[in-house]
């Protein structure tokens, strides 16, 4: 399988994660790295209040229904925030 038909394989799973969960991201950015692997980031308010861990089961557990694990593994980011995280990993990178 190709790096270009797995990143596609993540992406719709995502967006029916995304529809299933009634969630309202306002960043979801999956993309390749330039060492092929898949690099996730995804904010949205349904994960403010929430632990990282909580936040990961949300969204992984629903991964791997969705997807084999020969398409997980190309996973090696996965970074889920709250808006107000998201904002202050701006200002510290801007710093």
């Amino acid at each position: 399988m190709e790096l270009q038909e797995i990143l596609e394989q993540i992406k719709t799973a995502f967006q029916s994660i995304i529809q299933e969960k009634n969630l309202h991201p306002t960043r979801v950015d999956i993309e390749l790295s330039p060492h092929e692997t898949i690099h996730v980031y995804m904010t949205a308010p349904e994960f403010s209040g929430k632990t990282t861990t909580e936040r990961h089961r949300m969204i992984w557990l629903a991964l791997e229904k969705k997807l084999v694990r020969k398409v997980l593994m190309h996973i090696s980011v996965f970074v889920l925030l709250a808006p107000e995280e998201e904002k202050e990993a701006e200002m510290a990178t801007a710093v």
